[in-house]
């Protein structure tokens, strides 16, 4: 894996499931951390699993639907860690259903 130490990762769905593990591995390996989710109960729990290694990284309850609050999510962070090097857009909802079988709102939830 490439060098990791010290660089600057912005990271959306940190809250839970791959999220968090992706999370873990860049702490592990010195990344200064943006951690975003959805879910504020989720992303401290995530905060709390990463261990004094990671310090107490940037993080921001974010709605990954609504483009202008992750663009100020992205530039708050980058401002903040003194530029931005990654992002990983690990967020995501699961919806159990077939894709003929589903509403189109929800359809249209799952796709944004």
């Amino acid at each position: 894996m490439a060098q990791i130490k010290g660089h600057r990762i912005f990271l959306t769905g940190a809250g839970g499931g791959m999220g968090r593990c992706i999370a873990a591995m860049f702490a592990k390996r010195g990344a200064t951390l943006g951690l975003t989710d959805s879910s504020e109960r989720d992303l401290g729990q995530t905060i709390a699993s990463l261990g004094a290694e990671a310090g107490i990284p940037w993080s921001r309850v974010l709605d990954v639907t609504d483009a202008s609050a992750v663009d100020a999510a992205v530039r708050g962070f980058a401002a903040e860690a003194g530029g931005l090097d990654l992002v990983v857009n690990a967020a995501g909802i699961l919806a159990v259903a077939k894709v003929v079988d589903m509403d189109p709102a929800e359809w249209r939830r799952v796709l944004e």
